[in-house]
């Protein structure tokens, strides 16, 4: 195989495996901030002997008009407790090289995953 022919099926393998990255359906804003508030949260989670055995789901972001702090309501739950947790948060990225989140638990709600009852937490 010569040079030339070897270049061209690189080049054809770099393009059919560029095809789907690009057919994939780029983020929002929102969604882009949800996801790092999210990895921030499990990580916080995980050092919290309260908290770690919480599974972190879906995490929606609505992005302030103007200012730096979103909004997020992030959904959870405890399956070994039959709970579903919902907590709602105040966050902040900050625009630095690693491009950090700040956040803070605003409230939450509690209901049992199997009755559906909403209860105290």
């Amino acid at each position: 195989m010569s040079i030339r022919s070897a270049a061209a099926a690189l080049l054809a393998l770099l393009v059919l495996g560029a095809v789907p990255a690009l057919a994939a359906k780029p983020k929002t804003e929102a969604q882009a901030d949800a996801a790092a508030l999210k990895a921030s949260m499990v990580t916080s989670f995980k050092k919290s002997k309260q908290l770690s055995a919480l599974t972190i789901g879906k995490v929606v972001c609505v992005l302030p008009l103007n200012g730096a702090t979103f909004h997020c309501t992030a959904y959870t739950t405890a399956p070994a407790a039959h709970e579903n947790i919902v907590f709602k948060v105040a966050a902040t990225l900050h625009d630095n090289d690693a491009m950090s989140v700040t956040w803070q638990l605003t409230s939450h709600s509690c209901t049992d995953s199997v009755t559906h009852k909403p209860f105290k937490c």
